[in-house]
């Protein structure tokens, strides 16, 4: 009997000791590492989704050249740049300007260079704020970027515990029926 007695008290020390080396407690269904497993997938697909994004949006908007700049003016992205509006509309009030002095006063006036200089400065200005545009694109895509490759190397970080858990698990459950096959024989 005190033979059958110390195994059964090993075999529930052996029970017992692995389970908090490994910290497998018991949380009355799903896992947490399943747990957390299950939200780091739906934060990746939400990272990936914003990448598709921001990926696209970056990439329309790098295909601006300085020939395309008065139609890039016309993307989404851009339009809803309030200093691009603002630029727009002195653009066409300025550029209204020089061609309606050489109609009055011919192409030698003095104002007429002058005039043509501010528009082509205002010019430069829009393309300046669209180029601001464009880097804050690329900036948001590399910021989407690294989102999900974060979150990516974390979930395989996370598998990888899970899979060491489960097979501890696994283990614990051979330990937790010898203990019960001990007890068991003690009893009878």
């Amino acid at each position: 009997v005190d033979e059958l007695r110390k195994r059964v008290s090993a075999s529930e020390q052996a029970y017992e000791d692995y389970r908090a080396k490994f910290g497998l407690y018991d949380t009355g269904g799903e896992s947490l590492s399943n747990r957390q497993m299950g939200q780091l997938n739906d934060q990746l697909a939400t990272a990936r989704a914003r990448l598709a994004e921001a990926r696209g949006r970056y990439e329309e908007l790098k295909k601006i050249t300085p020939a395309t700049v008065r139609t890039a003016a016309a993307l989404p992205d851009v339009l809803q740049s309030s200093v691009v509006a603002n630029l727009r509309g002195q653009y066409a009030e300025l550029a209204r300007r020089p061609a309606g002095l050489v109609t009055r006063l011919g192409p030698q006036h003095p104002q007429v260079p002058v005039m043509q200089a501010q528009v082509n400065d205002m010019a430069g200005q829009i393309s300046q704020e669209i180029n601001r545009v464009v880097t804050s694109a690329r900036l948001d895509f590399e910021a989407a970027s690294s989102r999900e490759q974060s979150l990516q190397k974390t979930l395989d970080g996370l598998k990888n515990n899970t899979a060491e858990h489960n097979h501890a698990a696994v283990r614990l459950h051979e330990l937790e029926r010898d203990a019960q096959v001990n007890r068991e024989m003690f009893q009878a």
